[in-house]
């Protein structure tokens, strides 16, 4: 609960009406984040373009390609099959090189993202 905002009472001020969708936090315009595609099982790096509440949906870009773009409804991300994720945060090793932040088993236990993605790295 604490990871949802309500998003749609900040563009009524702006003419865009109220529609009252709840996203999470992380799905904003500019965000950097990871788009899932359940068609060809591969995960790609994208960025939010726009979120229009008048569509209810979440217009994104590939990051590889920015002419391509595609786009999630509402509805598909708030009732759990919501391909947008959150990216890894990045660190940096002793010799400047990023690398992924690992969660322990335990943070990833109570994160389903977290937890699912270490299943997939440890068995995938």
């Amino acid at each position: 609960v604490d990871s949802l905002v309500r998003q749609g009472s900040q563009n009524a001020k702006n003419g865009e009406g109220a529609s009252g969708a709840v996203l999470p936090h992380w799905i904003l315009e500019g965000a950097k984040l990871a788009y899932y595609s359940y068609r060809s099982e591969q995960t790609l790096d994208v960025i939010v373009d726009s979120i229009s509440h008048s569509k209810q949906q979440v217009k994104f870009v590939f990051e590889n390609n920015k002419e391509v773009w595609k786009s999630v409804s509402f509805s598909q991300i708030v009732c759990g099959n919501n391909p947008l994720r959150q990216r890894a945060r990045e660190k940096k090793d002793a010799k400047g090189v990023e690398v992924a932040d690992r969660k322990t088993d335990e943070e990833a236990s109570n994160d389903p993202d977290a937890f699912l993605a270490n299943l997939e790295k440890k068995f995938g």
